[in-house]
């Protein structure tokens, strides 16, 4: 038998250098799919397994990306609990004894399928907001975690605070990011810290 000649030996390492490119260009795919993914409404399966997706890279980058499209979710969420609000405050002033018989309970009745169906999206977004944070609590990537607790620092949002606080804290390496974060943010944000 022969010995493996010196380039028969470097063949596999050369072929082996794109996975790099061919890795950070799946994440820009990813990047620009993933905050409006993740955003939208509807079945919280596909949505769950695009965050776990995205959480497989675990770095700065695909913190990063992560954060982008917690944000995203977090916005839309603020929005939909705005609107569940007036729904709500539409609903007992319609609900009185003798203003809900006037139109035989249609109204009424309109305005709990409303609500209904945003209680339902509020479910399913809570499941998609857990896998974020199961995500973060995953990372060992020291930077990862640094550029969650930033991102979050820097978010409008103050749920998406609350739920990268509440992750940063189940992670043994992000507790103190964790801590940091309740302290700068409300109440809301200190007690999900404390949660984690």
């Amino acid at each position: 038998m022969r010995p493996l000649s010196l380039p028969a030996l470097l063949l596999p390492l050369i072929l082996a250098v794109p996975a790099a490119p061919a890795r950070d260009e799946t994440l820009k795919g990813l990047a620009a799919e993933f905050p409006a993914f993740v955003a939208k409404t509807g079945d919280p399966g596909d949505r769950e397994h695009m965050v776990r997706r995205v959480g497989t890279y675990d770095d700065a980058d695909g913190a990063r990306v992560l954060m982008q499209g917690l944000e995203a979710l977090c916005e839309r969420l603020e929005v939909d609990m705005e609107a569940y609000e007036k729904l709500s405050e539409k609903y007992k002033e319609v609900n009185v004894p003798l203003d809900v018989m006037r139109d035989g309970y249609k109204t009424r009745t309109a305005l709990q399928k409303q609500m209904m169906e945003s209680e339902a999206r509020q479910r399913e977004d809570g499941i998609v907001l857990e896998a974020f944070r199961a995500v973060v609590a995953k990372y060992g990537d020291t930077k990862a975690l640094s550029t969650v607790s930033s991102d979050a620092r820097k978010a409008k949002s103050w749920r998406t605070k609350e739920v990268a606080a509440e992750a940063l804290g189940r992670n043994p390496g992000g507790t103190e990011s964790a801590i940091r974060l309740g302290r700068e943010a409300d109440a809301r944000v200190a007690s999900a810290a404390l949660r984690g």
